[in-house]
């Protein structure tokens, strides 16, 4: 095989392999967005608003808890029934949820993002949320959300 035909066979190879998708950049808009999102999360959950929480994630969008009893969460009416439980006040002190050092990249599908949880009444009760977003005709959504407790076990 000649020298011109041997680049022309590799050429060939070469552009047979899928180049990988590279995240589109987000806007400032994207980020205020996706910001927002996270708001309304700790503020539907903590008023039990079941419908206006599970609006935030995608129809088939997964809630990873790491709690027993609760699981993974998926799909909106799940998600739905979740919040009005989860979010109903115990019998003293309701938790509430609130979320700090928001961390926002870009993804090729959407966007990741993290942020720590400080929820319940005392300091044993931070936690990590990782996320995953995708932007719908709706705005931003969660497509996954996993939440890990980020203290030291005793």
């Amino acid at each position: 095989m000649k020298m011109s035909a041997k680049f022309i066979v590799l050429g060939a190879m070469l552009a047979a392999v899928p180049a990988r998708a590279e995240p589109a950049a987000l806007t400032a808009l994207d980020y205020i967005q996706i910001e927002q999102l996270y708001a309304h999360y700790a503020h539907y959950l903590d008023v039990a608003d079941g419908k206006r929480f599970a609006a935030l994630f995608t129809p088939d969008g997964v809630f990873i808890t790491n709690k027993p009893g609760f699981g993974n969460i998926k799909g909106q009416a799940a998600l739905a029934a979740f919040a009005a439980k989860a979010g109903a006040p115990p019998p003293i002190v309701r938790a509430g949820h609130s979320t700090t050092t928001v961390m926002i990249d870009a993804a090729p599908d959407g966007a990741v993002g993290s942020a720590y949880l400080m929820a319940g009444t005392g300091a044993d009760q931070g936690y990590v949320y990782t996320d995953h977003f995708v932007k719908t005709a709706q705005g931003w959504r969660f497509k996954t959300r996993e939440v890990k407790q980020n203290t030291p076990e005793k």
